[in-house]
């Protein structure tokens, strides 16, 4: 048996015998033939450069960073997308 705790960007997804589906948790007691990963709620950001020509035929570039905040996400949804994971993954097999 062990304790995971998870860190304060993430979410731990536990799977395996004496759980139904997937369970989303902070902290837990992984037992003997459960499987735990960690899910990333960390923020991340989209960076482009644009060069273009305006209708004078002059050229410009524009650089720009689009932030993506990651809310914390709901229990249901994570459990879904754990699910779906788990579903490719046995059928992958």
């Amino acid at each position: 048996m062990w304790y995971h705790v998870s860190e304060p960007n993430s979410y731990l997804a536990i799977t395996g015998a004496g759980i139904e589906n997937v369970r989303i948790t902070k902290k837990c007691f992984v037992m003997p033939f459960q499987k735990v990963t960690k899910i990333s709620i960390t923020p991340f950001d989209f960076s482009m450069a644009l060069q273009a020509m305006t209708s004078e035929k002059l050229q410009f570039a524009r650089k720009s960073s689009i932030l993506h905040p990651l809310q914390t996400p709901h229990l249901k949804t994570l459990t879904n997308n754990a699910s779906t994971r788990r579903l490719h993954h046995r059928s992958a097999r």
